[in-house]
């Protein structure tokens, strides 16, 4: 897809969008740094002005003394509640000392009324000292993603799905048949599940090919998609793949009218899975909730197998423990 406008960014923060297409715009942010960018600096500033109204609607109000009894006070005339608010108000005690002195000097002079400015500089410090602790926290974990988040520290692993571990097979052993290295390779996806039914197919370039094709089959071997004669070395189908299921896929490449074709045996078929409706958007759900919960996430995408996106997560924490939880993946 293109790059989402700030409308599509926004619905997407909001949970605005439809099953299908958060899926598929969670898949482009995967892969698109700016967009993932422009969508943490929408988020910081959609939940800034909430916290900031939030804390302003909330704020304590408090009733101040009015003119005349400050200027009551300050000419030394009787106000028996005033001068209980005087000596519990430091603010209005301020004033009545200060008018006190100014008429001292100049009776027939008023003050200016400032003090309105004075208050709503205060409430304003007073909302905004709370906002600002608030947003350098990040999001609470529910405990669900707590305790997911605590075992993987405790652990030091990472553990996927044993049916997307199985799809990880080592070369087969041909009798009498020497073992060739492959032409080029494959990349992704290899041996994980994809969030969503239109994965990037990535492979390397072969020196002096003109052109390649990606095929997709599924468990029973039958083809269920083609590419056409691509210039590159990836490729996102038009259409998706049924959601659930496991496939596999070969890259063709013309080389001077000859066809070379990988994987073949002994290497290991190419195999993927494609994960649920509900497995992807619960993904894309907790990956706009917390997008800088890099392992936590790495910890999701890794109990249902996508790996790429797990390394990718641990690869932009950072820490001694990501880079333990990164070399427990397969």
């Amino acid at each position: 897809m293109s790059h989402p406008t700030d409308h599509e960014l926004d619905a997407f923060l909001g949970r605005g969008l439809s099953g299908a297409a958060l899926v598929e715009l969670d898949g482009h942010l995967a892969g698109c740094g700016p967009c993932r960018a422009r969508l943490e600096s929408r988020a910081r500033v959609e939940t800034s002005s909430a916290w900031l109204r939030r804390e302003i609607e909330q704020a304590p109000r408090r009733e101040h003394l009015s003119d005349e009894a400050v200027r009551a006070l300050a000419e030394g005339r009787p106000a028996a509640v005033a001068g209980e608010h005087v000596r519990n108000c430091a603010m209005c005690r301020s004033e009545v000392e200060d008018l006190r002195a100014f008429i001292t000097a100049q009776a027939s002079a008023r003050l200016p009324r400032t003090r309105w400015y004075a208050l709503a500089a205060a409430l304003l410090v007073a909302a905004f000292l709370p906002f600002g602790w608030r947003l350098w926290q990040k999001p609470a974990l529910p405990p669900e993603y707590r305790a997911i988040l605590e075992q993987a520290t405790r652990s030091g692993r990472l553990e996927i799905p044993q049916e997307i571990a199985a799809l990880h097979r080592k070369p087969e052993l041909l009798l009498g048949a020497p073992e060739k290295p492959a032409a080029f390779g494959l990349r992704q996806p290899l041996g994980e599940a994809v969030p969503g039914g239109q994965p990037v197919f990535v492979w390397e370039s072969l020196s002096g090919a003109s052109a390649y094709t990606v095929s997709v089959y599924d468990e029973q071997f039958r083809k269920v998609m083609e590419s056409p004669e691509l210039s590159g070395t990836e490729w996102r189908p038009d259409q998706a793949l049924t959601a659930g299921h496991i496939y596999s896929w070969t890259v063709t490449a013309q080389v001077n009218g000859d066809r070379v074709r990988v994987p073949v045996p002994p290497a290991p078929e190419a195999k993927f899975a494609v994960l649920s409706a509900s497995e992807a958007g619960r993904l894309a759900e907790a990956r706009r909730r917390y997008p800088e919960q890099h392992l936590l996430l790495a910890s999701l995408f890794a109990r249902v197998g996508v790996v790429s996106e797990a390394r990718k997560e641990l690869a932009a924490d950072g820490s001694e423990l990501a880079r333990r939880l990164e070399s427990s993946l397969p």
